[in-house]
């Protein structure tokens, strides 16, 4: 199979709401289990970062429905990459809801950043993606 994951980081536009990002979450299990795509969101006060994995038609497909979405800004591809195992195989969309703070404790990226900031300082960052895999794929709700 034609597996891939993309890594991606986005940042929401103000006043994501509960129930919002519940919506966002159902409909994303939904169409990603119609999908065959599996994956993690990891939501860290106003920082989405997500990994997606399945066949790369798809994924690619998806992406193209992400960046034209416009509830969120900055969105960025950090990874995109072939893989031969899915690292989130049981689940169509984990979620995993972080301090910012505490985001960048996992991926080696320790003091107090901005929302802005620390985006970019990830997307300049090297080495932290299997820092995410390992920490997050063990993790998720």
């Amino acid at each position: 199979m034609d597996l891939m994951h993309v890594i991606y980081t986005s940042i929401f536009k103000e006043g994501l709401s509960s129930d919002a990002l519940e919506n966002i979450l159902e409909a994303s299990r939904k169409n990603n289990e119609e999908n065959g795509i599996t994956g993690v969101l990891i939501y860290s006060d106003g920082l989405f970062m997500q990994l997606i994995e399945g066949r790369r038609d798809k994924i690619e497909s998806l992406i193209e429905k992400i960046k034209h979405d416009h509830r969120h800004y900055s969105l960025s591809i950090v990874v995109k990459e072939e893989i031969f195992q899915r690292s989130f195989p049981d689940w169509s969309m984990a979620f995993v809801r972080e301090e910012l703070e505490d985001l960048g404790k996992v991926i080696g990226m320790e003091g107090y950043l901005d929302l802005e900031d620390f985006n970019k300082k990830l997307l300049q960052a090297k080495g932290w993606p299997p820092l995410f895999l390992k920490h997050y794929s063990s993790k998720p709700e």
